[in-house]
């Protein structure tokens, strides 16, 4: 018991010469965040992409049920005072839309915004070509000018929600430098 005894001796009396590595709290912390923000990065992006995803399916499966239902009604075609007033309206939304894809373009608005909305955008193109093809294809029909005028009224929306978001985006930079001031 007593060589034992002796190396406990030993060791507690050069024990300041055995640890000479303490552990650097400050840099342990910061990789633990640095691997969370990295993680909680990735989980939104991968959120995102997946919302994205069920998005575009949910388009398209609306698209197809949309075509069954077109072909099993029969929907009636349009007169051609129906069909001139559709025209009317399409001209007074795409002159819209233009005008606020105008006023976006001028102004410097943030790309992260601008990113955010383009897959809505590019949903949105492709039901107003596949309605289109529709309408060639099938001939006109209320459901599918309804549609149509429906992507017009949505990028509208978009376009206003980008301008909303950008001026919040504006806001808040403001806001942070009068505190900082």
């Amino acid at each position: 018991m007593k060589s034992g005894n002796e190396f406990e001796n030993k060791v507690r009396a050069k024990r300041q010469m055995m640890d000479l590595d303490e552990p650097d709290d400050s840099r342990i912390w910061s990789g633990i965040e640095t691997r969370l923000s990295f993680y909680y990065q990735r989980r939104r992006r991968v959120l995102i992409s997946g919302l994205a995803v069920a998005a575009s399916i949910v388009l398209l499966i609306s698209i197809a049920l949309f075509t069954q239902i077109n072909k099993d009604s029969g929907l009636l075609s349009f007169s051609s005072g129906e069909m001139s007033e559709f025209k009317k309206q399409e001209k007074q939304y795409k002159a819209l839309v233009n005008d606020k894809k105008e006023q976006i373009e001028r102004k410097d608005i943030d790309q992260e915004i601008i990113d955010y909305y383009k897959t809505d955008l590019a949903i949105l193109d492709s039901l107003y070509q596949y309605c289109l093809k529709e309408l060639n294809e099938n001939g006109y029909n209320e459901r599918t000018v309804m549609i149509l005028l429906d992507t017009y009224e949505k990028r509208i929306r978009i376009y206003d929600r980008i301008n909303i978001e950008n001026q919040k985006l504006i806001n808040s930079k403001q806001d942070e430098s009068k505190v900082l001031l």
